[in-house]
């Protein structure tokens, strides 16, 4: 399994896809929801030939108390995806998260949340449109 990626072809991908649905629990307790793929959370996802899925996440900090929230939400979430047929997740709390993992979109919502926190921007603009396919 690769940083960001993972193997698993057509499937893994549509794990990693439907994985933007299950949010980062602090970004919601915020108000301004960011998934854990575009937190850069999920640092890889494989899927094998008989629909068995991996996941492995990493946390922001080592005592992340909700690493067993984010863990339960990407499995069940992997599991609704059409062709997987058991999923693992696997929580990697030293595995090190910096910003610099986050997606553009994320990091973009992550300094909207920020500017919001300092009354700079509108309760609701850190809603961005999502990128197309191709676009990130």
């Amino acid at each position: 399994m690769t940083e960001g990626g993972g193997t698993g072809g057509a499937l893994g991908e549509a794990v990693r896809d439907a994985l933007r649905s299950v949010f980062d629990p602090c970004s919601l307790a915020m108000g301004a929801p960011i998934s854990i793929v575009d937190m850069g959370l999920v640092t890889a996802v494989a899927a094998d030939e008989a629909g068995r899925v991996r996941i492995d996440v990493r946390t922001t900090t080592a005592m992340c108390t909700l690493a067993g929230s984010i863990a339960q939400g990407a499995e069940a979430t992997a599991l609704a995806v059409p062709g997987v047929t058991g999923a693992t997740v696997q929580v990697l709390p030293m595995a090190g998260w910096t910003e610099e993992q986050m997606s553009r979109e994320g990091r973009q919502m992550l300094e909207t949340r920020r500017r919001r926190a300092r009354g700079e921007v509108r309760p609701r603009e850190w809603e961005l449109r999502r990128p197309s396919a191709g676009e990130e």
